[in-house]
């Protein structure tokens, strides 16, 4: 839901308040995992630029908005420039950590 609200915030003419709150109210999620790639790496993986919204353009654009929508105290960043390997590794070390005897929450804020 975050790549869809920072994409649609990216789009000039949605108002930032009316993108925030479509989601208020849903289950706050254990973990959000924001895969960092520079756009150098992602440019030389196979496919990029298939989908209309993998320009470099919207990257920027999509890149800009993502830290305002962050939260901290559940939101994790995972450096996806390695090789599989070591970011399967390090996305299961995040699994592992979890806090699975946490109560349930909403989401209050985007």
């Amino acid at each position: 839901m975050w790549l869809e609200v920072s994409i649609e915030q990216s789009y000039d003419s949605l108002p930032e308040q009316w993108v925030r709150s479509s989601d208020i109210g849903l289950p706050k999620p254990d973990a959000v995992l924001f895969f960092d790639v520079s756009p150098e790496v992602a440019a030389q993986r196979g496919g990029f630029g298939a989908e209309r919204l993998e320009t470099a353009t919207m990257q920027q654009k999509v890149a800009a908005v993502m830290p305002t929508l962050r939260d901290d105290s559940f939101w994790k960043t995972v450096n996806a420039d390695g090789d599989l390997d070591t970011v399967e590794k390090d996305v299961f070390r995040l699994y592992e950590n979890l806090n699975r005897e946490k109560p349930f929450e909403s989401l209050e804020k985007i």
